[in-house]
């Protein structure tokens, strides 16, 4: 698989933020705004103009050396910190990117500078900015800007470690005063087929959520039946108030979901579901996707006593072939008990 994680942070409040990403420095302070399309963002902007605002984390698996990670972003003070930064799965830092007060951005090999921008960038301002890398002692880099290719070169790219894709983080890593907002993520990998294998360009991640009931309705929900499931689960933030559970392998539930707008190209649909089991033992589901009556099953996800998104991404529909706006509009999607 090339796509490896999105998010528009729409669908979780910044409290919520480990139980998708995996960690988070402890001096982090920001919110979940509105973004530039009037849903979320997520805001790594502290309470002063010298407060350092920390970083968010990502881990997760990747084999291939080449890597592309894309998002929106602006700043709202420039200091000398990191705005992305991308590591094996050793946790070895790799590229970075970084800015440096008077407004431009570097492409660095954890801190040590291959290429600066010309480019002065403008605080509160909306860039989308791209970085693909080819990890490796004679490795390769290219830095994007609205699409555009701001730097670009040959170079060590590999501090040490292996070249595998490991996952990301975003925000100042060392203290910085730079504040900074993120929307509209994707990392990627070279691994795969086109388009999913280089750059996307300007894209947005939208969160749909749960909109009634499908053909599947085996679970049982917190009122004590399996009526009208959708209305349990589909709270725009996780909520743990209501909730559909079931014991039985096998039992699935899948739901209608509200619309995506019906033009541009979809690369990829991210399944949340946000579970946990409710004893000891392994328990384990998958994600269910249903459309003109095919279904297929996600990855298995072990569940632990501790809600969190199951993150799995699927590039092809059911059926085989890539998703278009009038698959996601007329699909179903749920989840599965596996055992």
């Amino acid at each position: 698989m090339a796509l490896l994680f999105v998010d528009g942070f729409d669908h979780y409040a910044f409290a919520d933020k480990l139980t998708k990403w995996t960690s988070l420095v402890s001096s982090n302070q920001g919110s979940m705004a509105t973004g530039r399309f009037g849903t979320g963002q997520l805001a790594l902007v502290g309470a002063g103009a010298t407060q350092n605002c920390g970083w968010i984390k990502q881990n997760l698996v990747g084999t291939n050396a080449t890597w592309v990670v894309g998002f929106a972003w602006q700043a709202t003070i420039f200091g000398a910190n990191t705005v992305v930064r991308l590591f094996d799965t050793g946790g070895t830092a790799h590229l970075e990117l970084r800015t440096v007060a008077g407004g431009q951005i570097t492409v660095c090999r954890n801190g040590t500078v291959l290429a600066t921008s010309a480019t002065v960038f403008a605080t509160n301002t909306w860039y989308y900015l791209e970085l693909k890398g080819l990890i490796d002692d004679a490795g390769s880099y290219e830095f994007r800007v609205d699409g555009v290719t701001n730097l670009s070169g040959s170079a060590d790219t590999r501090n040490a470690g292996v070249t595998n894709c490991g996952g990301l983080c975003i925000g100042s890593t060392s203290g910085g005063q730079n504040h900074q907002r993120f929307d509209d993520l994707y990392l990627l990998d070279g691994a795969g087929s086109a388009p999913n294998n280089d750059f996307l360009g300007d894209v947005r991640v939208t969160a749909i959520m749960p909109s009634g009931d499908g053909n599947s309705s085996q679970w049982v929900g917190s009122d004590g039946n399996s009526v009208n499931n959708s209305l349990l689960v589909d709270e725009t933030t996780p909520a743990t108030a209501d909730y559909v559970e079931s014991s039985v392998v096998g039992d699935k539930d899948t739901y209608a979901f509200g619309d995506i707008a019906s033009s541009g190209t979809v690369y990829g649909v991210q399944f949340a579901p946000y579970a946990a089991k409710t004893d000891a033992g392994s328990r384990s589901i998958v994600s269910v996707a249903r459309l003109s009556g095919t279904e297929t099953d996600g990855s298995v996800k072990a569940l632990s006593v501790s809600p969190g998104y199951l993150l799995d991404i699927r590039e092809t529909k059911p059926g085989g072939g890539a998703w278009t706006a009038s698959d996601i509009n007329s699909a179903e999607f749920g989840i599965k008990v596996n055992a």
